[in-house]
C-alpha cells in the first residue's frame, strides 16, 4: 500500500495535529504576559538519579538503556544495545540525543536514544515497564510533569517539533511531518505542519534558528524563533500567540 501524504492547512481536520484545533483558537495575547517568567532550566543529561537517590538511570553510548540499583549494585538493561545502521537508514539517525530524566515525583522517568535510533520512552518507575512511546530526539519535560516536547531532526523529511500529554499519551503535532501511526490513528498517512504562522506567514521549524524551552511556573511551551519573535504556545488550550 502506498503512503499517502497529506498537506495538512492550518483549517484542516486531523487527529492529534496542531492546525484542526488550536490554530482555530484566536491568539491569546495575555499567554504573551505569562511567558515573562524565566524559563526552565532544564539541562540535557545521559543518566539521572531517582529523587529517593535509589536509582540510577542511563542512556549508553550503543543506544541501550540500563537502570543501576545503588542498594545492591544491581544492573538491569531495560532496552539492549540498538544497530543504528538498520534503524537508522542510508538517510543516518535523525537527531543527537542521549537522555534520561526522572519525574520529580519519582514515578515514571523519560529516556531517549535516538542518537542510535531509538525511541523517546516513558517508564513507569514501579515495574520499570514502559509507560508511553513517543517520537525520537531531543526532549524536555514540563516543571508539572504533564508534558512532554519532543525535537526531532530528519535529513529527508526536515525537523518536526510535537508535545505529549504523558497522562493520556496523547501527541500532537506542532510543526513538521509526522506519520499516522506515529500519532495513533493506525494510519500510512504523512500529515505536514508548515508550523506556527507568524505575522500571516506560516514559517518551517528549523532547530538551526529555533529553540524550545518550558516555562519555570507554568507548562507553556516556547519557542524562540531568533529574530527576537518568540511563539507561546498552551499545551492545555491549545491556544497560541506570537510575542514581538
Amino acid at each position: 500500500m502506498n503512503r499517502l501524504m497529506l498537506c495538512l492547512s492550518l483549517f484542516t481536520i486531523a487527529p492529534h495535529v496542531f492546525g484542526s484545533e488550536a490554530a482555530q483558537a484566536p491568539l491569546n495575547a495575555a499567554l504573551c504576559q505569562k511567558s515573562n517568567s524565566d524559563l526552565s532550566p532544564f539541562k540535557f543529561r545521559q543518566e539521572a538519579v531517582s529523587p529517593d537517590g535509589r536509582y540510577r538511570l542511563r542512556a549508553n553510548n550503543d543506544g541501550s538503556v540500563t537502570r543501576t540499583d545503588t542498594q545492591d549494585g544491581d544492573i538491569r538493561v531495560l532496552t539492549p544495545p540498538l544497530d543504528a545502521r538498520s534503524l537508522c537508514g542510508t538517510w543516518g539517525c535523525r537527531s543527537s540525543s542521549l537522555q534520561a530524566v526522572f519525574s520529580r515525583d519519582g514515578s515514571f522517568a523519560v529516556t531517549s536514544s535516538s542518537d542510535m535510533g531509538g525511541d523517546t520512552l516513558v517508564w513507569d518507575t514501579e515495574f520499570w515497564e514502559i509507560k508511553r512511546t513517543a517520537i525520537d530526539g531531543r526532549f524536555i519535560l514540563s516543571p508539572s510533569n504533564t508534558y512532554l516536547a519532543v525535537e526531532d531532526e530528519s535529513t529527508k523529511f526536515g525537523d518536526r517539533l510535537a508535545i505529549m500529554h504523558i497522562p493520556t499519551g496523547r501527541i500532537t503535532l506542532l510543526a513538521g511531518f509526522m506519520w499516522g501511526s506515529e500519532l495513533g490513528d493506525d494510519s500510512d498517512t504523512l500529515y505536514e505542519v508548515s508550523g506556527f504562522p507568524v505575522q500571516g506567514e506560516i514559517e518551517w521549524y528549523s532547530h538551526d534558528r529555533d529553540s524550545y524551552r518550558f516555562l519555570m511556573n507554568n507548562d507553556l511551551l516556547t519557542v524562540d524563533r531568533g529574530d527576537k519573535r518568540s511563539v507561546v504556545y498552551d499545551p492545555a488550550s491549545q491556544q497560541y500567540s506570537v510575542c514581538e
